[in-house]
């Protein structure tokens, strides 16, 4: 189970992941990471490295959707004993474009595992694991120009 102020710490640190994504923010994102964090996603299958998650994954991908959103209510976390190990799964959301450019509903879900070495210290993503919803095209080519 997760204390409301750890439950609390860990829906404002997905809350601004989210918005880093929807803004394209790779460098405000990278700070919510550490430097050893392994990544699963919708485009690429295992990646090692904050360096290797940004270029593999995050940039490939989120120049080429819209409205990106995770869905904070519905949010599961769970906090080890000591609370410097937490876990969440949620569901996301983002808009998709076809290779003539029109829009379509992207939606998935995700796990992120966060430490932090002291319980007043901020959280630090180690492990993301993005999966699209069934039937969702895997393959997004960004909003027309």
């Amino acid at each position: 189970m997760t204390n409301p102020a750890d439950q609390r710490a860990i829906l404002d640190w997905l809350g601004t992941w989210g918005g880093y994504v929807a803004n394209r923010d790779f460098a405000s994102a990278r700070d919510l990471f550490a430097p050893d964090v392994i990544g699963f996603g919708t485009y690429s299958d295992f990646v090692v490295g904050l360096e290797n998650l940004e270029r593999e994954q995050w940039r490939k991908v989120w120049p080429m959707i819209a409205d990106f959103r995770f869905d904070l209510e519905s949010a599961w976390t769970e906090t080890s004993p000591d609370r410097l190990t937490a876990v969440l799964a949620t569901r996301w959301f983002s808009t998709g474009f076809d290779e003539h450019g029109e829009r379509f509903e992207r939606p998935g879900r995700c796990t992120v595992t966060l430490r932090r070495a002291a319980v007043d210290e901020q959280w630090r993503g180690t492990h993301t694991h993005f999966s699209l919803d069934r039937g969702v095209p895997s393959q997004s080519y960004g909003a027309p120009e």
